[in-house]
């Protein structure tokens, strides 16, 4: 037979309860009884996997010393652990003897709060010990208080080895019919292990940390989302306030929306461009038309020059300002022959070769990397990736960002995305990204597959970052998978 001991004091020298478990151990080791003690203020870390250690036993002891009210924290976290993480079908078998001595006034009441305790936790309780020491050196010296403790000794061993049978007491009535006990829908083997988790401190600290995290993010999240909505309110009102008497979209507007129309235009001297014989059916297709040929990389009028806007293919824009001609634009012809880059300088003087024509507004090949890399570059994977990025990426006014992608087994590539593209080049040394993720081929297939987003990649472990959340979460709204 097996008893295990569960002492919740401080472990003091002068602690009667020690003494009291002393001569209760000398008593069973004659009786052949093997006994295992466990000090619960050295195992404070972890006291939540003790539950585990009632499964070999046949009968325990819950032994504390009141020092000022009640049985202490120690032995309150062991209960607690019991409820939370032990084998309720185990406990329900096991036999509790409650030992509680008291240097001030409660011991009784810490003995019937264990004996309470175990019989809600279904457990069967014994007849306990319990006394108030006001002097350590009259239980030491008093025999008749050894004859006590001893003759309890026994009587919890007869008990424990003969399984006696006990009445059945109100509180567990009252626990069967009225208070249920909360169902953790875990198996014994489950709770083990969480218990395991809850007792590693390094663990649990690095959750909370992480818990933390994420809550910041999410708060970052609930007050950006008005923000981002009233921008988009704006937006609109600002298109809906275009009519065909007077409109302006920062100081030009599209040629192809002008002829489409069939409208002439003006040039004012404040940089305003009025059209002229509209009609009121056809404003709704002329505020159509601009919100399609609009984009936000236009120059200024330049000299008292309308800039009509920046066609598609580099071609100059078809109406000079004030006297009717044609005229190029100057800034779309520079653009469509240098790939300009979407920080407004060109592929040479991001120190390119000059070689990566074609106009930037289509983002392939303008300002590629650092250096003017092209995608030739770029390994078959990488290729076939980048293309897929371009299929489903959202292009957004104003947005850039950049990712350093590190994926296993296939090699380190820079992500750059702004209002122009997506494209991947080499990793640079000289680009220092926003965010960086590391993630093996699966992952990225899922991601790519629609099946999960960057951000829930990384939170449930496929994918490891570094840098800015805000960049991460950004990517989920600009590539559409």
């Amino acid at each position: 037979m097996k008893i295990n001991i569960y002492y919740g004091g401080r472990g003091l020298f002068d602690d009667p309860t020690l003494f009291v478990l002393n001569l209760m151990e000398k008593v069973f080791r004659e009786l052949g009884v093997t006994t295992e003690r466990f000090n619960l203020y050295e195992m404070k870390n972890r006291i939540s996997t003790l539950p585990q250690s009632l499964k070999e036993a046949d009968g325990i002891i819950l032994a504390s010393t009141v020092e000022w009210f009640g049985v202490g924290g120690y032995m309150q976290q062991f209960l607690d652990a019991c409820y939370l993480y032990g084998d309720k079908e185990k406990i329900a078998r096991t036999y509790m003897c409650p030992v509680v001595m008291s240097t001030t006034y409660g011991e009784r009441e810490g003995k019937l709060h264990l004996s309470s305790a175990w019989e809600i936790l279904g457990g069967l309780p014994c007849s306990g010990l319990c006394g108030y020491i006001a002097d350590m050196a009259d239980l030491e010296m008093n025999k008749a208080y050894h004859r006590i403790i001893e003759k309890k000794a026994e009587d919890a061993y007869r008990t424990i080895s003969r399984h006696a049978a006990m009445l059945p007491a109100s509180n567990q009535a009252v626990r069967q019919k009225i208070a249920q006990v909360r169902n953790f829908r875990y198996t014994p083997q489950e709770n083990e292990q969480i218990a395991q988790y809850a007792s590693d401190q390094e663990y649990v600290e690095a959750q909370k940390a992480d818990i933390q995290e994420l809550t910041s993010m999410f708060r970052g999240m609930m007050k950006e989302a008005p923000q981002e909505s009233d921008h988009a309110g704006y937006e609109q009102s600002r298109w809906n306030s275009v009519s065909g008497d007077d409109f302006s979209a920062d100081g030009r507007a599209s040629a192809a929306g002008m002829s489409g129309a069939g409208f002439s235009d003006m040039s004012q001297p404040d940089g305003r461009t009025r059209t002229a014989g509209a009609s009121a059916g056809r404003q709704t297709d002329t505020a159509a038309n601009l919100r399609g040929a609009y984009s936000p990389y236009g120059e200024r009028p330049v000299d008292g020059e309308a800039v009509a806007g920046r066609a598609g293919n580099g071609k100059a824009a078809e109406s000079r300002a004030g006297n009717g001609k044609a005229a190029e634009s100057r800034a779309a012809g520079a653009r469509a022959a240098y790939g300009q880059a979407a920080d407004g300088r060109t592929s040479e003087q991001r120190g390119g070769d000059g070689r990566s024509g074609g106009s930037a507004v289509n983002g392939k090949d303008a300002g590629r990397g650092s250096g003017g890399k092209k995608s030739e570059n770029l390994s078959p994977y990488a290729k076939k990736l980048e293309k897929e990025l371009q299929k489903v990426y959202l292009a957004i006014s104003g947005f850039k960002t950049s990712v350093r992608m590190h994926i296993e087994d296939e090699g380190t590539w820079d992500l750059i995305a702004n209002s122009q593209g997506a494209w991947l080049s080499p990793e640079s040394g000289s680009l220092i990204p926003a965010v960086e993720i590391r993630l093996d081929k699966d992952a990225l297939e899922k991601i790519l597959e629609g099946k999960v987003t960057f951000l829930k990649s990384f939170m449930v472990g496929e994918m490891k970052m570094t840098g800015d959340f805000q960049a991460l979460r950004n990517l989920d709204q600009v590539f559409r998978f």
